[in-house]
């Protein structure tokens, strides 16, 4: 059975986390994913879709942020349109890492809010 996760996040947050500036972005996003998305015009609605990707990973997978989980350690990358997955630390343990080709993302965003889907399928489905 494939387990799905959902998320949506407003574009605020993210605005109001840059604004206070007191390395709450630094706490939820990786330095690659920071530097990725401040590149853009829309790096607020792009860092909301990331931060969606995150929240809606941890719903897939049935675990939540306790003690020891970061968000730090999922790691967002899009290449060339296609989103992939990069585990580590405790998140890493918890999952066994992630076969991208068993995870599937989709993410979208307006200037006010971000979405995603995560669909995680386990082996011997097709």
């Amino acid at each position: 059975m494939q387990a799905f996760g959902i998320d949506i996040v407003t574009v605020d947050r993210i605005k109001s986390a840059a604004d206070r500036a007191d390395g709450t972005l630094e706490e939820i996003f990786t330095e690659g994913e920071l530097a990725e998305y401040w590149l853009v015009r829309s790096g607020y609605a792009r860092l909301a879709a990331v931060l969606a990707v995150k929240e809606a990973l941890l719903k897939a997978a049935g675990i939540g942020m306790h003690e020891g989980l970061r968000f730090r350690d999922i790691e967002v990358i899009n290449r060339s349109g296609a989103t992939r997955l990069r585990l580590s630390g405790r998140m890493s343990e918890l999952l066994g890492g992630v076969d991208n080709d068993r995870c599937l993302v989709s993410s979208s965003f307006t200037d006010q809010y971000a979405c995603a889907v995560v669909a995680l399928q386990p082996e011997g489905i097709e």
